[in-house]
């Protein structure tokens, strides 16, 4: 694990982890600009919280909505491969008989 410096929505802190810098300073860029395009003009800075917290839900919105997707895309292979696997079965049984 590294010690990495970054900055989220003008906030700098240390994070240590595994994943690899470049990586995790997009990351940390994307939070940022979402930050940015939420905050409204002439916002407080107590309202940060409130649009971090706004962010981080969108973010995870859409990880849910992208696992969910997933999710549906492996039982549709997982289908389409039992149908293609049951039809070479019985290519294979009428062949052999």
């Amino acid at each position: 694990m590294r010690s990495y410096s970054i900055t989220v929505a003008g906030h700098s802190f240390q994070i240590k982890t595994a994943t690899d810098e470049t990586y995790l300073r997009r990351l940390a860029d994307e939070v940022s600009r979402r930050v940015k395009e939420t905050k409204l003009p002439g916002s407080r800075r107590d309202n940060e919280f409130k649009i971090v917290a706004m962010v981080a839900i969108s973010l995870l919105d859409e990880l849910n909505s992208a696992r969910d997707e997933l999710d549906k895309t492996r039982d549709d292979a997982k289908r389409f491969a039992t149908k293609m696997i049951a039809k070479i079965d019985e290519l294979l049984a009428h062949n052999l008989s």
